[in-house]
This record gives C-alpha cells, sequence and structure tokens, in this order.
C-alpha cells in the first residue's frame, strides 16, 4: 500500500485517522515536509515575543526572571499610571513603568494615601495644635496640658496618640489595684527586686512543682499579653470559662493538670458525708431488708433513696427513707422521667 499523503513510498503505518502513511506521523513524510517549507509554514515571519522568551529562559536555566528591567527609553515612552514621567522600567509583560515596583510611582502613591485617611485601619491619628487658654489636660489620662486636637473634639499631649506618656508608660500594681480590684485580689503581685527603677511587675507560675510557682516561693515577670488574657479570663461569665492562668513556660502548660481544663478539679464538691459514712449507712440498709429487693422480691444490690439526695441532703444516711432494691428497679422507681439524674442535677424535678 502506497503513502495516502502524495510521497509514492510504501505505506507502513496506519494513523488514528484511518489513513496509511509511511512515517509515525503524516508532519514526518517527505511531501509534508515539502510542503510545510519557507512562506507556506503557517509561523513564517514570526517571532515569539519578550514574555515567552523569558518563559523559556526560565524554564532552560531554572532561574527565576526579574519582574521589571532597566530600558534605554530613546522613543520617550510615559508611565503607564500616567504621572508625566519618562518610563525607565519595562515589565515581563512590556508594560512601561517610571519606577522598578509600580507601588513607588506618585499617582499609586497618592491613591493609597487618600484611602488610608480617616479609615479605620490607620494606625496613628494625627492631632492639630491649638491655644488652650483653659488649660485642659489631656484626654488619655497622662494628667499633662493638652496642646493638640483631633476632628473629633479630642485632645492629647502629643501629636499622635502614640507617643502619648500614659500609653507609653506601664501600668504600675496600684493601677491594677485601682482598676481591676477582683485580679489584684486572686493574683499576688510585686516588683521584681532586681530592677526597682524599672517597677517590672512579676507574679507566680500556676504549675505547683515548677520553680517559680507559688507553692516553692518562685516568681516570674509576664508579658503584657498574659496579664490581659489573665484579667479578661476572670471577668468572664462562668458559664464562658475557659482556664487562663499564669504559666512561665510550654513545658509547665503541658505539664499542669489545670491547663486547657473548663471546670475545676480540685474544686470542693457539695458532699454532706464521707466515703465511709455512705458505706456503714448502705450496709446497715441491705442487712435490714435481708438484701431483698422491696419492689420485686429478687436480690438487693442497690440502696434507693426516698427523698432524692440532691434534693434534701439531710435526709441522705437516713435508712428510715431508704430501701434496697435491684438494679432494674432502681432504674424505674427513682432515675427515669422526671427524677432522672440529669434532671435532679439540674434541681428541676416536680416529684414529690
Amino acid at each position: 500500500m502506497i503513502c495516502e499523503y502524495g510521497c509514492g513510498q510504501e505505506a507502513n503505518y496506519q494513523l488514528k485517522n484511518r489513513k496509511w502513511c509511511c512515517e509515525p506521523h503524516y508532519l514526518k513524510c517527505k511531501k509534508m515536509k515539502d510542503s510545510r517549507k519557507g512562506s507556506n509554514n503557517p509561523f513564517y515571519g514570526k517571532t515569539h515575543t519578550s514574555v515567552y522568551k523569558e518563559k523559556l529562559k526560565e524554564k532552560m536555566t531554572g532561574k527565576k526572571m526579574p519582574v521589571f528591567k532597566n530600558i534605554e527609553n530613546d522613543k520617550k515612552i510615559y508611565c503607564k499610571f500616567g504621572c508625566g514621567r519618562i518610563a525607565k522600567f519595562v515589565s515581563i509583560n512590556e508594560e512601561y513603568y517610571c519606577e522598578n515596583n509600580s507601588s513607588k510611582c506618585s499617582v499609586i502613591k497618592n491613591i493609597n494615601r487618600n484611602k488610608n485617611i480617616g479609615s479605620k485601619n490607620s494606625k496613628r491619628q494625627k492631632f492639630k495644635k491649638f491655644k488652650n487658654t483653659d488649660n485642659k489636660l489631656c484626654d488619655y489620662g497622662c494628667n499633662q496640658v493638652a496642646e493638640y486636637i483631633n476632628k473629633n473634639g479630642k485632645v492629647c499631649c502629643s501629636e499622635y496618640t502614640t507617643q502619648c506618656k500614659r500609653r507609653t508608660t506601664k501600668y504600675t500594681i496600684d493601677d491594677y489595684k485601682e482598676k481591676y480590684p477582683l485580679f489584684s485580689k486572686i493574683e499576688d503581685l510585686r516588683y521584681n527586686p532586681d530592677k526597682p527603677e524599672e517597677k517590672e511587675i512579676q507574679v507566680h507560675c500556676k504549675y505547683s512543682e515548677c520553680e517559680n510557682s507559688k507553692e516553692k516561693g518562685g516568681w516570674f515577670a509576664p508579658t503584657s499579653t498574659q496579664l490581659y488574657e489573665r484579667i479578661r479570663a476572670i471577668f468572664k461569665p462562668s458559664s464562658e470559662f475557659v482556664e487562663n492562668n499564669f504559666y512561665c513556660s510550654k513545658k509547665c502548660k503541658e505539664k499542669c493538670i489545670l491547663y486547657r481544663k473548663k471546670s475545676d478539679p480540685f474544686k470542693d464538691k457539695e458532699i454532706n458525708y464521707t466515703s465511709e459514712e455512705y458505706q456503714t449507712f448502705r450496709n446497715y440498709v441491705l442487712t435490714r431488708d435481708n438484701n431483698i429487693c422491696q419492689f420485686c422480691g429478687q436480690q438487693a444490690t442497690d440502696v434507693h433513696h426516698e427523698r432524692p439526695k440532691k434534693l434534701e441532703p439531710f435526709f441522705s444516711l437516713d435508712p428510715d427513707f431508704a430501701w434496697s432494691c435491684c438494679e432494674k428497679c432502681h432504674y424505674e422507681k427513682g432515675h427515669k422521667d422526671e427524677c432522672s439524674t440529669g434532671n435532679l442535677a439540674n434541681k428541676i424535678c416536680s416529684k414529690q
């Protein structure tokens, strides 16, 4: 069989289009090669763009090419953003800029500056000078005469709020006692005796076996964020309680039992009797009833309180209001429906 692409040679391959060819690909056939030479080639007279060339260089060398390049601008092409300056740099996308970064152009700078004026994200709030004839004091609590005023009518001793002396100075122990009296009662605070001039505040580590703990008489200096988070945790409502104590290191956090607990495991539970007293009471009731369930007559395993311990703790060890019963009857008679354990725990049982 002869090649169907017109070269006149014997066909040895059948292509996907069911045609027979002398080569495994039709473009390798001599007839097709000759037909695509010179001006017959669809890419004749065309060149690759600079962007494509830069990408090829990146693939070949493995190095990323710079986004902007210096150029000799003989044609006097101006900046893309319309600032009126002659372009000195060109990007990979063949766009011309006056600087090697678009954000450095004066037009873009002015746009970004106008966006930040009066916005909540602006870090510094600038004040203007005014004549303080009434000798008003700074509104930020530094007790100095104000020299600057802002649009909202607030006065300050400095041009920026971040430069106010009250903002730059640290809180003292007296400040914490005055502003957060509960915090100063819960936590022991003192100044670092090695640095009396700096008035560095020190506290105890919560992990009892740490050298900086209260049990071992140690101290350490917490960060400002630790102090803030500890105060915030103390003033949270009990329903949102999450442990947040002072720890001097991550090791103390991981070793401490209280870390990340939603309730205090060492908190005293409201129990009016000891375990030994309850065992004596339980054994007395079972022997009195001959270990027989008082409801079904089978062998008794539990003791049922006629008056629930949660609602009437005074009768919790009174044998006159207790009966021997099996596990099944104990659940049906005392821990089901409105008198269930969950309802009794919430003190909403209405059955008497």
